[in-house]
């Protein structure tokens, strides 16, 4: 049971001194008190977590516990591309974020991007059949962590992790 968090909303989810902290603990919470992970990856993804060094740690740790994946770059930098010659918006620069949603199956997204929102959802990018794209936006979307809403998300990544 995964759940993929948006660059913009790493320090509101892991720094506690962040003022928007309270709105993704829940997130934290999840991670560190059940079976929740993280997944992340590909090139354009890890360099910007190089540029946030703070958060590559914090990730790394995750990742030796079992509660972070860390997912094939090639992968995800193919996939990548695959979407940036079917998404020709120049207000979109996410096309990463799509790419580890494909490639890890996980459909629970967190972030703080409203702008993004319709392309991380717009089904013409997915596979066939393959759900929606849940959003974490804030604390009020919490329920989304209870193990019946999680299931639903994430079953693939779930099944391919174990």
């Amino acid at each position: 049971m995964c759940v993929i968090i948006d660059m913009d909303t790493l320090s509101r989810v892991f720094d506690p001194k962040n003022k928007e902290h309270s709105e993704f603990k829940p997130v934290l919470d999840w991670i560190k008190g059940s079976k929740g992970r993280i997944v992340y990856g590909g090139s354009k993804y890890l360099s910007e977590l190089e540029n946030a060094n703070r958060y590559l740690i914090i990730l790394n740790e995750y990742r030796k516990a079992k509660k972070a994946i860390k997912l094939d770059s090639d992968k995800v930098d193919q996939k990548q591309q695959e979407i940036e010659g079917i998404i020709q918006h120049s207000d979109f620069n996410d096309t990463h974020i799509v790419a580890i949603i494909i490639i890890s199956g996980c459909r629970l997204l967190c972030s703080m991007n409203s702008k993004h929102y319709p392309f991380f959802q717009d089904k013409r990018y997915y596979p066939k059949k393959f759900g929606k794209i849940s959003i974490y936006r804030g604390y009020t979307d919490k329920k989304m962590f209870l193990s019946r809403n999680v299931k639903r998300l994430c079953k693939r990544c779930r099944e391919e992790n174990r």
